[in-house]
């Protein structure tokens, strides 16, 4: 709302280098705002990067709560329900379950999108289809977003499943024995739980300054773009 003030263009019809460098600005000047509040409370990178996954990881969770808290306010309501006490196990399983559906959802859902992709282009290639372009370019960087989301819940993905055991368990061994392809990428795994908040800076401001370096092509839809600013703003919380 506030670029279409400001610049007075209508949805979906901005200039694509303007807005690139007021979604810039704007996250700038949140990283600033974050940055300030990470050194008063002394907090880290990696500990921001968690509450990231924690907010993505939440999402179900919101919607259940809304169901159980519509389904609770009915039963006051009209059955004359005591809601006044609850158990903190009361919805425990029920919980972890939305969570683990919801992690593997986003991954099901990535590896389909990019086979479908990859199969969709395959087809073009093959019988010397041309295609839309802002299409294609739709369809790329939609899957570069979904691709970003599920690296965000990548450990808890492997945690919820119990692969994160045997990920450790494999780093474990000592080069020479069985499987050092496996350990090699174990170890690789670890690594990375310590780096992963690089992904916060590459979602604020690597997307940006690409679109804006023009490896996407010229004709970049705004749509792509809207998107792009409603998914990584929606993923910080």
């Amino acid at each position: 709302p506030l670029f279409m003030i400001v610049g007075m263009t209508p949805p979906l019809m901005f200039n694509v280098t303007h807005f690139m460098c007021f979604i810039l600005l704007v996250n700038i000047t949140n990283h600033c705002m974050i940055n300030e509040y990470k050194y008063m409370g002394g907090c880290s990178e990696l500990s921001i990067w968690r509450s990231q996954q924690a907010y993505t990881l939440a999402a179900p969770l919101y919607v259940m709560a809304i169901v159980r808290g519509t389904g609770a306010a009915w039963g006051i309501v009209w059955r004359r329900l005591d809601k006044s006490f609850w158990t903190s196990n009361e919805y425990g399983a029920e919980t972890v379950r939305g969570v683990t559906v919801w992690v593997t959802f986003i991954w099901v859902s990535f590896a389909l999108c990019g086979v479908y992709l990859l199969l969709i282009e395959g087809k073009r290639w093959l019988f010397n289809e041309i295609g839309d372009k802002i299409q294609k370019q739709c369809q790329g960087v939609a899957v570069i977003m979904l691709g970003l989301l599920a690296i965000t819940v990548w450990e808890p993905f492997l945690a919820l499943w119990g692969f994160d055991k045997q990920v450790q368990l494999t780093s474990k061994h000592k080069d020479g024995e069985e499987a050092p392809t496996l350990n090699y990428v174990a170890r690789l795994m670890l690594w990375w739980r310590g780096k992963a908040w690089i992904m916060r800076y590459l979602m604020d401001f690597g997307m940006p300054f690409l679109v804006l370096s023009g490896a996407l092509g010229g004709g970049v839809s705004l749509l792509m773009l809207a998107a792009h600013a409603t998914v990584v703003h929606a993923l910080r919380g």
